[in-house]
C-alpha cells in the first residue's frame, strides 16, 4: 500500500512556487515599481516616487544624477532614511517580499 503525504507535498509546492517567483526578479526594476505609493506614502513625505522626483526639481536623467550629493541630502530630509542606499535596500527588501509572495 502507498502511503502519500500531504504536508510534504504542499510543503514541495510552495518551495517550488518561491524558486519560480524568485527567478521572476532578475533584470532592471522601475522605479515606480521599486517604490510603489504604498512604500512612499508609508516612508516619505511623497504618495509617490514621481511626485519625489518632481520635488527634487533637478531632472534625473542618469544614474550618477540619482546618486548625487544633493539627491542623498534630499533623501534624508524627506524620508524615513538616512541615505539614498538605505532606501534602496528597504525598497528592494519590500518589493523581493511583495514578488515572492512571502
Amino acid at each position: 500500500m502507498k502511503s502519500r503525504v500531504t504536508g510534504f507535498d504542499q510543503a514541495i509546492k510552495k518551495l517550488d512556487d518561491l524558486v519560480q517567483n524568485a527567478k521572476n526578479l532578475s533584470g532592471p526594476v522601475p522605479l515606480a515599481d521599486l517604490f510603489d505609493d504604498n512604500f512612499m506614502s508609508a516612508n516619505t513625505t511623497f504618495a509617490s516616487m514621481q511626485a519625489m522626483l518632481d520635488a527634487f526639481g533637478i531632472e534625473i536623467k542618469t544614474e550618477n544624477d540619482i546618486k548625487s550629493p544633493q539627491w542623498n541630502s534630499f533623501v534624508a530630509n524627506t524620508t524615513s532614511f538616512s541615505s539614498w542606499r538605505e532606501m534602496v535596500q528597504q525598497g528592494a527588501r519590500a518589493y523581493a517580499i511583495k514578488k515572492m509572495k512571502i
